[in-house]
């Protein structure tokens, strides 16, 4: 079943041949590299209320209807992050000095020029095509495999309705869910990623590295196994943590192919040598730990061991629960507030010996306490500044005290496409200003914190 949790979650193509990096853009489309937007400087305003100031396009997938956009690849040159966007989580493009690029057209779900004329020429293709976006493209097969590997009538029967499912869903908001994925398709997607954990395992040869299986997990490091041992019980404590806290019905569907991979390496130059060649991407120096969440639904964790142990498996946990995040319900993007506030609230609760979260919320809210205010761009942050951890969780933790159930719901609608403005205002009945003053009253001792 696809989870669809009731808070903090599924389309096979894994990109694995030739140890693609999840972040290259590509596959069953064509890529336009001569698109007129590579190369450019832009400002790209999520859905989400977050924008993206000054990121470089890198490369651009059409859509099915000529003139759109699909997604796109983009560089943030402060970071060297470089995130691959889908359609239905931007509003707009811009260039840096306000001029519109590409907006969101509800009917196709892809980004097109703003014009008028070509948008009603996109709205009536989309109209006459009428169908499911494609959902399900595995690696291509042998003739010797394809040789009785037609799905029988049931399994047929089950991924038709599963389409029909997510298309109704789609009508309604707007919004493709994740597919609900066969035990086929399931075991497709396993085979797969344990291909490319292979690959990385070849990579590192030298190292040794020892391969962990438990149940939803591939944990490969080169610590020893006995400490290995300490962090796999970890990441299957959480699995088991957060799929009861938010009433997962099939814990063993929340992966593609049930088990996410985790990579875990003694050293940081092994850390800093995987990200650059299996994700081209030029790890932040104050880095430990990274997430890559693909628009096909694959995440990938990936860290090292630093100095501290217990820190070191809160760091795990952090970055799972984004991928835990990252897998439900569908795409969309939360705030990031409330994603690095999850994170940290289920490391302080799993990781019990690590009171690393707990001195950053302390720390937040004397500084909460000096300022009168949640701190620079609180709420509208692509990234909240890292003295702003503790404010997050401390805030997820309020909301959840308060009413577990309107933040599960809260998720949920932001999953499904609403605004988190509307969606906190539906759910909790306050704006971000009123919340701030309820959270400055009740937990800082500032009745009238500012955002």
């Amino acid at each position: 079943m696809p989870i669809h949790l009731r808070c903090p979650l599924i389309v096979v193509s894994l990109f694995l041949i030739g140890i693609l990096s999840l972040q290259t853009v590509g596959s069953e489309d064509t890529q336009a590299d001569d698109h007129p937007l590579v190369g450019k400087t832009v400002i790209v305003h999520l859905r989400s209320g977050k924008t993206l100031k000054g990121v470089i396009v890198e490369k651009v997938v059409p859509g099915k209807i000529p003139a759109t956009v699909s997604r796109l690849q983009v560089r943030d040159p402060a970071t060297g992050s470089r995130p691959v966007l889908g359609a239905a989580g931007i509003n707009r493009i811009t260039s840096v000095d306000g001029q519109e690029l590409l907006v969101f057209e509800e009917k196709s779900r892809c980004l097109a020029p703003p014009d008028e004329e070509t948008l009603a020429k996109i709205r009536q293709a989309a109209e006459a095509k009428k169908v499911p976006r494609k959902s399900y493209s595995p690696r291509k097969k042998t003739p010797k495999e394809n040789a009785g590997a037609q799905p029988s009538d049931d399994e047929q029967s089950r991924r038709n309705r599963n389409e029909e499912k997510r298309k109704a869903f789609f009508d309604k908001t707007g919004v493709w869910l994740y597919p609900e994925l066969t035990e086929e398709q399931q075991a497709e997607a396993y085979k797969e990623t344990k291909e490319f954990v292979g690959k990385v395992s070849e990579k590192f040869a030298s190292l040794n590295m020892r391969l962990y299986e438990t149940k939803y997990y591939l944990f490969l490091s080169d610590l020893p196994p006995q400490i290995a041992a300490i962090y796999t019980s970890c990441l299957d404590n959480m699995h088991k943590q957060l799929c009861q806290a938010f009433d997962v019905k099939n814990p063993n569907a929340v992966w593609l192919g049930g088990k996410m991979p985790v990579f875990a390496f003694v050293h940081g130059e092994h850390f800093v040598e995987f990200e650059r060649e299996f994700f081209k991407h030029n790890v932040p120096q104050m880095a430990q730990g990274l997430c890559h969440s693909a628009p096909n639904g694959f995440v990938v964790v990936s860290c090292r061991c630093g100095t501290d142990p217990k820190y070191f498996a809160g760091v795990i946990v952090h970055e799972s629960t984004h991928g835990f995040v990252h897998r439900y319900m569908s795409p969309e993007i939360i705030p990031n507030w409330i994603n690095e506030g999850i994170a940290e609230w289920v490391n302080m609760t799993v990781v019990k010996t690590n009171h690393g979260v707990q001195k950053k919320i302390k720390a937040s809210i004397a500084e909460m306490q000096k300022t009168g205010t949640l701190g620079p761009n609180f709420f509208t942050a692509d990234n909240i500044a890292a003295n702003q951890y503790g404010t997050a969780t401390a805030m997820v933790e309020f909301m959840l005290r308060a009413d577990p159930k309107a933040f599960r719901k809260m998720i949920d609608d932001i999953k499904s496409g609403v605004k988190w403005q509307d969606a906190l205002k539906k759910n909790f009945k306050v704006t971000p200003e009123q919340l701030t003053q309820k959270f400055g009253m009740a937990v800082v001792g500032i009745p009238m914190l500012r955002p």
